[in-house]
């Protein structure tokens, strides 16, 4: 059976604008953050690789921050020791403010293998910083390629 098109609407997520977009004092790092149920479709695992090969440039003033708790923690602690990344990568856990995460973040950086449309990336662009995430699902429409950020 098919649906009729004039009976079919198209309900996408929304969040409240912040009053104001926030500003992180700028100390000379750079904060690349992600949050998010830790969960394999994630692939948090992603992010720590990102952060490894960074840090083999040996760049010192990129860090990365998690927020957010899920059975995959333990693979994201594991990996940060062993590539000794303890004082790169935060696992900050769940967070109840997340105004404050995003004020420490310079740019939001999405790993998904898949997704719908992210409140996460929502919250992020709603707060002017720029998103990197996959080019996937409900993500495309909601980003740009080089306007509010790009699209891997």
């Amino acid at each position: 059976h098919a649906f009729r098109e004039d009976c079919v609407e198209s309900i996408h997520n929304g969040i409240e604008i912040p009053d104001a977009t926030l500003s992180k004092p700028k100390a000379g790092t750079f904060v690349i953050g992600s949050s998010g149920r830790l969960f394999q479709v994630k692939d948090y695992p992603l992010m720590v690789e990102i952060a490894r090969t960074i840090a083999s440039t040996n760049v010192q003033d990129v860090h990365f921050e998690l927020a957010g708790e899920g059975p995959e923690r333990p693979v994201l602690v594991s990996m940060v020791q062993r590539y000794g990344l303890q004082d790169r990568f935060i696992l900050k856990g769940h967070q109840d403010d997340m105004d404050t995460f995003y004020r420490g973040i310079d740019l939001y950086l999405n790993t998904s293998i898949h997704e719908g449309i992210p409140m996460t990336i929502l919250e992020a662009l709603a707060r002017g910083i720029p998103v990197i995430a996959p080019a996937v699902g409900g993500i495309t429409e909601i980003i740009t390629n080089g306007v509010e950020g790009f699209l891997v």
